[in-house]
């Protein structure tokens, strides 16, 4: 199948099938996703007085929320006079690819913005993650599910007769953890990272046998 690179691993424990009448095969499918989602990673940076409703209600024209808030970190500015403290508000703030260029030219507006603000703020981008959103990861999942119990009992068949047995039905399905998802980063001049991204789903299938 185009774009599949199949691995199969296959248990056969010789004590636990003579105990449990039952063969356990585990097959993963590995499959390109292309990218359709960037993730921003931006801090608000201003005076410790600030509140997150302020920030929020500073920050409407890109539409973050409370949910979009990662974590808030105090840091020390560094000029003249004494040092004093900042708060740094983080947030992820996601997007469809197709409107990267909108929402950035969204936050160079929104950096001019904050500045005009009483007390002052400022944005800044600590990075651009670029991944399949959670749909298209769904998708993926949904439809390679049968595949895999196919691929399962496929090889569990040939387990079964090279042990003179027959394979009966599935008495329990193991989604092992995944995806397993690389990742790709936006640089300047484009996606820093592969154009497609690698994801890997895996599951562990137990037959009966007769």
């Amino acid at each position: 199948m185009n774009g599949f690179r199949l691995l199969l691993l296959l248990t056969l424990c010789g004590p636990a099938f003579a105990q449990t009448d039952a063969i356990t095969v585990t097959a993963s499918r590995t499959i390109d996703l292309s990218p359709d989602q960037i993730v921003f990673t931006l801090a608000v940076i201003t005076e410790p007085t600030v509140t997150l409703n302020q920030v929020l209600e500073a920050t409407q024209s890109i539409g973050l929320d409370a949910s979009k808030l990662s974590t808030i970190n105090v840091q020390q500015s560094y000029g003249p006079g004494s040092p004093r403290p900042t708060l740094s508000y983080v947030f992820f703030l996601s997007t469809t690819l197709a409107k990267f260029s909108e929402t950035n030219d969204k936050v160079t507006s929104l950096r001019r913005a904050l500045a005009d603000q009483a007390p002052p703020m400022d944005a800044q981008m600590y990075g651009i993650t670029v991944a399949p959103s959670d749909g298209s990861l769904d998708q993926a999942r949904q439809a390679l599910m049968p595949q895999l119990v196919s691929d399962a009992r496929r090889r569990g068949d040939l387990l079964a007769r090279a042990a003179g047995v027959t394979l009966g039905a599935i008495t329990g399905v193991t989604e092992l953890v995944g995806p397993e998802l690389s990742s790709a980063y936006y640089g300047p001049y484009g996606p820093a990272g592969p154009s497609t991204l690698h994801s890997t789903y895996s599951l562990s299938v137990r037959f009966a046998v007769k």
